[in-house]
């Protein structure tokens, strides 16, 4: 089994956020994946030289449903430890609540084979944490299921574990500085994702207006009005 950190949905402008006490770092999701190993791959690459276009497809058929029951019991084995919300019918709760820990996600057999077969493919399945707990809940979940993985399923070598972190934007406290810090730019001139030009208040709402624009203008969102202003200030510092 490999276990790796995904960062990659984390911008530069995230980092800011965080650095100046407008966000956090988040944890989005778990996937899982089945992977060949680098010698599974080098043996389908000799099988596919003997195999008409037919019998390939037939292959990989046959494949798709031994990579999805051999990631099942991984999934049901988590199940049984978590609250997954959609997994299990019968422990269900609201979608609405608090509840359950992660919410399970997994194509159909009938989509990534064509029509072949149908049932859940659990060759690729995600787990998302609940946007409705706290970082450091969903910190201490993550924590309980890599120490559970680890424990229990450290010798598949065909098991992949992802987890994709993100950023979470304190959007109240982003909404209250973007109100404060406005009033400084009505009626300034100054430059906006490359255009140079001025900016007004229009109903209390921070526009932006070309050079010679008469009519036309940019909202100017509280996301951009902080980033606007950091880079202000480390200008002039």
């Amino acid at each position: 089994m490999r276990i790796w950190h995904d960062r990659s949905y984390i911008g530069s402008s995230d980092k800011i956020f965080v650095t100046h006490g407008m966000a956090e770092n988040d944890f989005h999701s778990v996937r899982f994946s089945f992977v060949y190993t680098e010698e599974q791959q080098k043996e389908n690459a000799r099988t596919a030289k003997f195999l008409t276009s037919h019998e390939w497809s037939e292959h990989c058929t046959a494949a798709r449903r031994f990579q999805s029951d051999y990631m099942f019991p991984v999934m049901d084995a988590i199940a049984e430890r978590f609250m997954c919300y959609q997994f299990d019918k019968t422990r269900q709760s609201q979608y609405d609540s608090d509840e359950w820990e992660m919410f399970f996600w997994c194509n159909d057999l009938y989509n990534t084979t064509g029509g072949k077969l149908s049932g859940r493919d659990y060759s690729y399945f995600t787990l998302s944490f609940n946007e409705r707990h706290t970082t450091s809940r969903h910190q201490e979940i993550c924590e309980r299921l890599l120490e559970f993985l680890a424990g229990r399923f450290s010798t598949l070598d065909n098991l992949s574990v992802a987890v994709q972190h993100k950023t979470r934007f304190f959007e109240e406290k982003i909404e209250e500085e973007a109100k404060t810090l406005a009033p400084r730019y009505y009626g300034t001139a100054g430059s906006y994702r490359g255009m140079n030009g001025r900016f007004i208040n229009s109903a209390g709402r921070l526009i932006f207006m070309k050079k010679y624009a008469r009519s036309h203008g940019y909202v100017v969102g509280p996301h951009e009005l902080l980033m606007m202003s950091w880079m202000k200030e480390q200008t002039a510092a």
